[in-house]
This record gives C-alpha cells, structure tokens and sequence, in this order.
C-alpha cells in the first residue's frame, strides 16, 4: 500500500486497512465494512464531482473523509438505514476537495 505521509492513498483505501482501523480482529464484521467503504468512497466522488477515484491519490483530505465516515458510520450502524450519510463536517471537507480539483485555490 502506498501512503500520503501516514495515510493511505484514497484508491488503495481497503478492507484490511479499514478493519486495522477499526480495531477489528474478527471476520464478522467484512461485509458491513466493505459496504460502508464503498459507499463511502461513492458518496465523496459524487460529492466532489470527480469520476476516477485516484485523482484523489494525491489528497489525504480525501482519506481523511472515508476514514471518518466508515468509522462513524460503522460505530452508530443502529442509526444507520438509508446508508452512509454526510454530517454537516464531511459536507465542508467535501467542498474542499471539489474546489480543489476544479481549480480554485484556498487561502
């Protein structure tokens, strides 16, 4: 796996990296896991109006962002019935991102 200092490139964001995060020694738990990294993964491209995910290998912001909705998402999955939802945070970061890589420049 390939890193943007400690954190992971966005594409190579996986399963095995997401349950390391987690704490989570036991298979039970993969599915839910890979559903809500895809997702998460979906909904930032979507969000930041990018189509190839590694345009975002070069944004931790990006990693940041997955990280946090899977775990936030994986630790309230009572709460969870219409899939992984943006809290308003990941909505700014996301904005970030966006204008990022549509060019504008921040500062």
């Amino acid at each position: 796996m390939n890193y943007i200092g400690t954190m992971p490139k966005f594409s190579e964001i996986d399963l095995d990296f997401m349950k390391n995060y987690l704490y989570l020694d036991e298979d039970t738990e993969d599915e839910l896991v890979t559903l809500l990294l895809v997702s998460a993964k979906e909904q930032v491209l979507f969000y930041a109006g990018i189509n190839d995910e590694t345009i975002l290998n070069t944004s931790s912001l990006a990693s940041i962002i997955v990280l946090q909705l899977v775990s936030d998402n994986f630790n309230s999955r009572s709460a969870i019935s219409t899939g992984v939802s943006f809290s308003p945070i990941h909505l700014e970061m996301v904005k970030t991102l966006r204008g990022k890589f549509n060019g504008y420049k921040i500062g």
